[in-house]
């Protein structure tokens, strides 16, 4: 039997701590978005755990530095959230026993029994889901109408149209012109996603970043391509 419960320990952020009867030793695991995870032997003292995050600590920074990955956030309701048309809000409730979503106009609505600590695992990823599943949503809304006026205006034309929770890109294009885009767009201003929707677009013409792939994008986006591309280095591709 197996049970788990969390702790924070600075300055790596919240770690999940598994207790199981079948561990021997404590051992660590990076998860894909950064969190961490320890499993070990029931009973251990929590200061011991600390110190084990501790002495791995040049290990964690470096697999999160390789892998583009950062300390996630601890949504509370505190926490200033919004998508493209969306704006998070967390509800404690002293009746509900159950995660609930409600998506209004402009609202994600996450309510929570009010006995959960803001760091539970299982919180913190229903409050995710609940984001990628709006992301998804407003992806569908907007951006093929917006794609389809682009594309209209530089006389392009696309196959298909895909949307993904991608990490690491914000879009693709296939030599058969299906194009890919990464929902998480939708946490970036209308003027970036025009950018990469064109970006991926222009991929019709160069399927490379080569010199004319450049200078054709640049002329796309009315010669202000540097700028937009220095603006959308601020933004990851993970929140």
């Amino acid at each position: 039997m197996a049970c788990s419960y969390t702790i924070k320990v600075e300055p790596y952020g919240i770690v999940e701590v598994l207790e199981s009867l079948r561990c021997r030793r404590m051992t660590l695991r990076i998860h894909d978005n950064g969190t961490l995870r320890i499993s070990t032997p029931p009973y251990t003292n929590v200061q011991e755990i600390v110190s084990f995050v501790e002495k791995n600590g040049e290990h964690i920074v470096s697999y999160r530095k390789k892998n583009d990955t950062h300390t996630p956030i601890i949504f509370t309701p505190q926490t200033h959230f919004s998508t493209f048309s969306h704006k998070l809000c967390l509800i404690p409730s002293a009746t509900q026993e159950r995660l609930r979503m409600q998506l209004t106009d402009d609202t994600i609505n996450v309510s929570y029994p009010q006995s959960l600590n803001h760091d539970n695992q299982q919180l913190q990823d229903f409050v995710h889901k609940c984001i990628d599943r709006t992301l998804l949503y407003e992806a569908k809304q907007y951006i093929p109408q917006r794609i389809t006026a682009l594309a209209h205006k530089e006389n392009l034309q696309f196959t298909k149209l895909d949307f993904r929770n991608m990490r690491s890109r914000w879009g693709s294009c296939s030599s058969s012109g299906r194009i890919c885009l990464n929902i998480q767009l939708m946490r970036l201003p209308a003027h970036l996603i025009d950018m990469v929707i064109l970006h991926e677009l222009n991929h019709l013409r160069h399927m490379n970043h080569g010199p004319q792939f450049h200078a054709d994008l640049n002329k796309m986006c009315n010669g202000h391509l540097k700028e937009l591309e220095a603006e959308l280095r601020n933004w990851r591709t993970t929140y």
